[in-house]
């Protein structure tokens, strides 16, 4: 697949994480993996330890679903990086219609005090006949994150 800066543009909500961009691997794969399509609901997600990087992205493109991981030794690993830093990118597409149930594998229930709030996060997961993905979450606590509105996406287009 061809790569340019036109993709960036076009899909920038969707490859960044806290407004940073996704190393140029992750994004080739992405792209690759959805035909060059605009995914209509995404999740993004970069977490950095132990002095290595790692990033996870779903995308719901259409009726299908994908998914892309990628991992490297820098911390941090973005899309900024110059010269050999692609890492270990590895993804799959699948049908939504492949999904055989949605869970709940966790809840984090939190309270505000000072702002009057309280909420929950859910740590969801998507299981296949196969296989099973967690959908890439932060649990950041001031907001609601990516994944409960990529869900309702999800659950919209799987009918369920």
């Amino acid at each position: 697949m061809e790569f340019n800066h036109k993709i960036y543009r076009e899909h920038s909500e969707h490859i960044r994480h806290r407004g940073v961009l996704a190393p140029t691997g992750v994004v080739i794969a992405l792209q690759s993996l959805a035909a060059g399509r605009t995914p209509d609901a995404s999740v993004l997600c970069s977490t950095a330890t132990d002095g290595a990087t790692t990033w996870e992205a779903l995308w719901l493109v259409g009726s299908s679903l994908v998914y892309v991981k990628g991992s490297h030794s820098l911390e941090p690993w973005t899309g900024t990086d110059q010269g050999s830093t692609e890492g270990t990118v590895t993804g799959w597409v699948r049908p939504v219609s492949a999904i055989r149930s949605l869970r709940i594998d966790e809840q984090q229930v939190w309270t505000d005090r000072f702002q009057a709030r309280e909420g929950s996060r859910i740590k969801w997961v998507v299981e296949f006949g196969d296989a099973e993905l967690a959908v890439p979450d932060d649990w950041r606590f001031d907001d609601y994150g990516d994944a409960d509105k990529f869900v309702a996406a999800l659950r919209s287009t799987w009918g369920h």
